[in-house]
């Protein structure tokens, strides 16, 4: 069999276009809190970057869970699957208790004191009950399309206005964002102006009619770019916004390294401009109602389709295609960010599992050292049972001879007794009085008379003799 001869133009379209087409079913579901607890912690730590400990994102992660029904997540893989962007609003003066929110608060006014303006707005918004402010939370993975962005605040706008129906609290009048930016220095916008394919062309006849040269990439004055389109428009539409460093100072990087300077940065839009920068999202960030022809497709675009399937939100599901064009240099580019975010997430776990090392290392040793000391005491303390048995049994020894030399003696006192006994005759205590009597010696003393009147005789009876005595008075 001969081998087909490839024409100029086949030639030209491959060298020139290579088309990429890659068929993805993104899924829109409300937040699952038995699954999409993890995968929402990594997004929070992906926003706030290096601040990620001052917010309590466990704390936060559960709040966000804990109302399902406000907030839409995109999986892939079916409702168990882990979600790879989110997108949900949080009262902050229901939630002002909560330890999460407070630390919103407070790090929203530490970041916006620069701003004299923006910090005295948040001090009014925070200090009175009257009107609510809403903290948006929306993050997704770097390499996510960004037209799934309009379609998510489309749906978080009537998930409010359903949820206002039903008396619940979700009408603001302020809208809080927090979202990331990078710095790129001079040299790092020269060589990605370098970079970008501003300059070839096909060579195919169907594309020689038109012009296929690609405009250079706008630059920014400061170097500063948001991570995603969308906070552009944000921007624009908020009255307050302020780009910030972070408390926590990351590594420095060394020149020729790989990564990213990135910030922060505080948005305030009023709820009255909330819908307009609904529409302008949606306006801008098109999606297409049916794929092109890649045939067809200009040779000077890499376009890479997608296929998103929206659930829930008719009686029967709907699905739409999209259009999304990217240059060489910005798909390398944003393939670039997304390994830095891997990478850098990595390093996080494992700075983490370090951490948890260190932790259990120390509980070990102190273990291990209670252990040694309770070891320790317990044998000083058997050493001085010893000793106290010791002192114990010589006690008794000394008792039990001190007995038997008590019992020696009063023995020999009991025979001297019994022998004086024998030797002095008993007396009778009658005679042993009358030889007391006897041997009585009178005093004789001065002699003197005294004349008492006569006093009758009276007798007198003793219990001892029971004898009758005269006694004169």
């Amino acid at each position: 069999m001969a081998k087909r001869k490839q024409s100029a133009e086949d030639e030209s379209d491959d060298s020139s276009s290579d088309v990429s087409l890659i068929n993805v079913d993104f899924e829109f579901y409300d937040p699952n809190p038995q699954v999409d607890y993890q995968a929402l912690k990594r997004l929070l730590k992906q926003l706030l970057q290096w601040d990620a400990d001052v917010f309590n994102l466990h704390e936060l992660s559960e709040l966000i869970l804990s109302q399902p029904t406000v907030g839409t997540t995109i999986k892939t893989d079916g409702l168990e699957s882990d979600p790879y962007a989110f997108l949900t609003v949080l009262n902050m003066h229901v939630h002002h208790e909560h330890p999460a929110i407070k630390a919103i608060a407070n790090y929203a006014l530490e970041k916006s004191s620069p701003d004299p303006a923006f910090h005295a707005t948040l001090q009014a918004l925070f200090s009175q009950n009257q009107s609510h402010v809403g903290f948006v939370f929306c993050e997704r993975l770097i390499n996510m399309p960004v037209q799934v962005i309009p379609p998510m605040y489309t749906m978080l706008s009537k998930e409010m206005q359903w949820a206002i129906d039903d008396n619940e609290p979700y009408t603001f009048s302020h809208y809080l964002f927090i979202s990331r930016i990078y710095h790129l220095t001079p040299e790092e916008e020269s060589a990605l102006i370098n970079t970008a394919p501003h300059s070839k062309g096909p060579t195919s006849k169907k594309s020689k009619k038109a012009n296929t040269t690609q405009p250079l990439p706008e630059t920014s004055p400061d170097g500063i770019y948001p991570y995603h389109p969308e906070d552009e428009y944000i921007k624009l539409a908020s009255i307050h916004s302020v780009d910030y460093h972070f408390t926590t100072a990351a590594e420095p990087r060394e020149k020729d390294s790989f990564g990213l300077d990135t910030r922060g940065r505080i948005m305030l839009v009023p709820a009255e401009r909330f819908p307009e920068l609904i529409a302008k999202m949606s306006e801008v960030i098109k999606i297409d109602a049916q794929p092109p022809d890649s045939s067809k497709a200009s040779a000077a675009k890499k376009s890479i389709y997608k296929r998103v399937m929206i659930c829930g939100w008719w009686n029967e599901p709907a699905s739409f295609t999209w259009t999304c064009t990217m240059s060489s240099a910005e798909d390398n580019f944003s393939a670039l960010l997304a390994k830095y975010d891997s990478a850098l997430n990595l390093y996080d776990d494992l700075a983490k599992d370090i951490s948890k090392m260190k932790k259990a290392t120390q509980l070990v040793r102190q273990k291990t050292l209670k252990l040694l000391e309770t070891k320790a005491r317990r044998k000083k303390a058997l050493s001085m049972q010893g000793e106290a048995l010791d002192v114990l049994l010589a006690a008794g020894v000394k008792a039990q001879q001190r007995r038997k030399a008590a019992g020696a003696r009063k023995a020999r006192r009991r025979e001297s007794t019994a022998s004086n006994h024998l030797k002095s005759p008993v007396k009778s205590p009658v005679k042993c009085r009358a030889s007391i009597a006897e041997k009585a010696v009178p005093v004789v003393g001065p002699k003197v008379h005294f004349q008492l009147p006569a006093a009758p005789v009276r007798s007198v009876h003793t219990m001892s003799t029971r004898r009758s005595v005269k006694m004169v008075f």
